[in-house]
């Protein structure tokens, strides 16, 4: 079942990256976004910008955090990190190819 937003304000900034809450209907589900992520996206962003950038691309990381959810990768604590190779996985796909 996907995640939904849980509400417009469920998001703070911690030294890790941007925490975020959603819900599945039942329960809420905590979610984390990782500040190397936005920073691999946005070159050049400061952490200080980041819950600006994280607003910015909210969609697109809630929609990361569902199907990571759907798939059941969850950590061990039952959170949900969103990391630079989900957001930016082109930055990985040289590393799997071959000549």
């Amino acid at each position: 079942m996907p995640l939904t937003r849980l509400n417009d304000k469920a998001f703070a900034a911690c030294l890790a990256g941007v925490g975020f809450d959603m819900t599945d209907g039942s329960r809420t589900v905590n979610c984390m976004f990782t500040y190397p992520a936005l920073q691999d996206k946005f070159a050049g962003l400061t952490i200080g910008g980041c819950v600006e950038a994280f607003a910015a691309s909210r969609y697109e990381i809630e929609a990361i955090a569902s199907a990571k959810f759907d798939a059941g990768s969850l950590d061990h604590d039952g959170r949900i990190r969103v990391t630079t190779r989900d957001l930016n996985p082109h930055l990985f796909s040289s590393l799997h190819k071959t000549s």
